[in-house]
């Protein structure tokens, strides 16, 4: 890998770190996810509620109901580079032992499948079930 090649990295990390943003304290989110989150979202304060963040980022849940059944599927919108990040968030908190992992085991001992305890309404990849509250920077929090 050339040095060239490495150099918008090391950039990108610069940013963030002085940003003073409390993004990477979330497991699963480094430098350049956090670059990604903080450059798409601006300012959090500009969304009412998570649910409005939530389908900003493409993760709250579109009702998919048929008869007495009640389901929910993926929302194929919102942002997709903003998806992915907190997806990559969210697969990396399973894997280690994490409130995500916790969240996703309890999930599962209720009998839901593998995609819905990942997916379902109070999915893992939103900010809040599996971090609590986090703010993009010193002074604005997700309410």
């Amino acid at each position: 890998m050339s040095s060239c090649s490495l150099r918008p990295s090391y950039r990108i990390v610069e940013a963030v770190m002085a940003s003073a943003t409390t993004v990477t304290d979330i497991h699963g989110i480094g430098p350049l996810g956090a670059a990604i989150i903080l450059g798409h979202t601006g300012d959090i304060a500009r969304f009412p509620t998570s649910g409005h963040y939530a389908r900003y980022t493409g993760t709250a849940p579109i009702a998919a109901s048929s008869g007495p059944k009640q389901r929910h599927r993926l929302n194929p919108r919102g942002n997709r580079q903003l998806n992915r990040a907190l997806h990559v968030a969210a697969v990396t908190q399973v894997r280690n032992d994490t409130p995500g992992r916790a969240y996703y085991r309890r999930k599962l001992d209720e009998h839901k499948t593998r995609k819905e305890a990942h997916c379902g309404p109070s999915n893992a990849r939103s900010p809040r079930p599996s971090t609590g509250t986090w703010s993009p920077t010193p002074t604005a929090e997700l309410k």
